[in-house]
């Protein structure tokens, strides 16, 4: 699991081909706009004309809308794009990088961001990695030359270098270092919900955190409701 630091570059889509970004840009804009509440939409729709909606959706929508970018490359180009593991196939780098006592997951997401992290890690100017287009074209060989750099040192080095150039990154941790990381305890979305501990929904309103009314109900809670 991995959390970053926003940058304050933003990254181009300079390496798409024209058709591909605009589909990219426009999918970018449903999503901003599919990001909306549907309690809230129906609720909206029940105040102004009186009546409510139907929305639906399911897993397999989900999972496509989590593939827009993919989806988006494949209808401007017809090729089907393969695994990248935890990669990102229109920047680099951007993946996972081992050190010498975990990993880390690092994004540089502009031209500006790998300044950063070259000056960082000390690699030298190459002229194979000036732009992010010569980047995705030579990702191996960049990937290559950042790995053997992070694995001289560890992660929290790493980390505390990178964080104060910069550039976002973040160790991987498991669940169980995730649960206890003070930024999930200072988040309070952890939540005592009967018997055990539960995750609350990933929003806070008004600067409350929502939480779970009730726990879910054990075997033969309702046996008796069913006899009446």
């Amino acid at each position: 699991m991995a959390g970053f630091v926003p940058g304050r570059d933003r990254f181009t889509i300079e390496a798409l081909h024209p058709d591909e970004e605009r589909r990219l840009r426009t999918l970018e804009s449903e999503e901003r706009q599919a990001t909306l509440d549907k309690n809230e939409l129906a609720e909206l729709e029940r105040e102004q004309t009186g009546s409510g909606r139907t929305i639906d959706t399911s897993l397999y929508e989900t999972s496509l809308a989590l593939l827009s970018s993919q989806l988006a490359s494949y209808a401007a180009t017809g090729d089907a794009p393969g695994r990248h593991g935890s990669a990102f196939p229109l920047i680099a780098p951007y993946e996972v990088f081992p050190t010498s006592d975990g990993s880390l997951m690092i994004v540089a997401g502009s031209d500006g961001l790998y300044e950063r992290l070259r000056g960082a890690v000390g690699l030298p100017d190459d002229e194979r990695f000036r732009t992010n287009p010569d980047r995705v074209r030579n990702r191996a060989a960049l990937a290559d030359l950042l790995s053997e750099r992070l694995r001289t040192r560890t992660s929290a080095e790493w980390e505390s270098e990178l964080t104060a150039a910069g550039v976002p990154v973040s160790p991987l941790r498991d669940v169980g270092e995730a649960f206890e990381h003070e930024q999930t305890r200072a988040l309070g979305i952890l939540q005592q919900l009967g018997d055990g501990t539960t995750v609350s929904p990933p929003f806070s309103v008004d600067g409350e955190r929502v939480r779970h009314r009730n726990p879910p109900p054990r075997l033969g809670d309702y046996d008796a409701a069913d006899d009446d």
